[in-house]
């Protein structure tokens, strides 16, 4: 089986993070440039054999995974959630989701969803990493556990980093190793 994950394309809050603020752009959506990024995931995903689409419950990775994947309805993984550090990390309420993406199943979501705790001077709750990395943790296991079949992960940058150990731009894939 191969697990292939791809960092959804540039976001709104992506295209104005300086690094000394947060843009307070909360569960960011695709810029322009982001839709046509992944929309180029057609072309560079279609020798991949993908049969099997999951995606981040955060509007980023579900327009990427969308728009890459039009022939294919993502299934929402929680677990694959972007470290909570900045506003675009907080996801928005299930009822919400579901009804901008009314095809998709968010029934996986409680809600609140993602991490709920000790909030930054810009009121947004951060994950503590430790807290993060025992949630890849079980993201691995969970992929790990899926049937044999060519599968797409669509999520973000951090989580490709903890679980495949490199960064990554916006729509690259990288495939994921087997540990041993």
């Amino acid at each position: 089986m191969t697990i292939y994950l791809i960092r959804h394309g540039q976001s709104k809050f992506n295209a104005d993070y300086d690094g000394t603020g947060d843009p307070l752009w909360w569960d960011a959506g695709l810029t322009e440039k982001g839709c046509a990024q992944a929309i180029g995931l057609r072309d560079t995903s279609a020798d991949l054999g993908i049969e099997h689409l999951i995606c981040s419950p955060l509007t980023r990775a579900i327009q990427t995974a969308q728009l890459g994947f039009p022939d294919m309805i993502p299934q929402v993984w929680p677990l694959a959630q972007e470290h909570q550090e900045h506003s675009c990390d907080v996801g928005r309420s299930p009822d919400v989701l579901a009804a901008e993406f009314p095809e998709l199943d968010f029934s996986a979501l409680p809600d609140p969803w993602g991490f709920q705790g000790e909030k930054n001077s810009y009121g947004v709750p951060v994950e503590p990493f430790d807290a993060f990395k025992a949630r890849i943790a079980q993201l691995r296991a969970d992929l790990m556990a899926l049937p044999k079949a060519p599968t797409a992960l669509v999520c973000h940058g951090y989580v490709i980093e903890e679980l495949a150990g490199i960064g990554t731009d916006n729509c690259q894939i990288v495939e994921l190793k087997r540990k041993a």
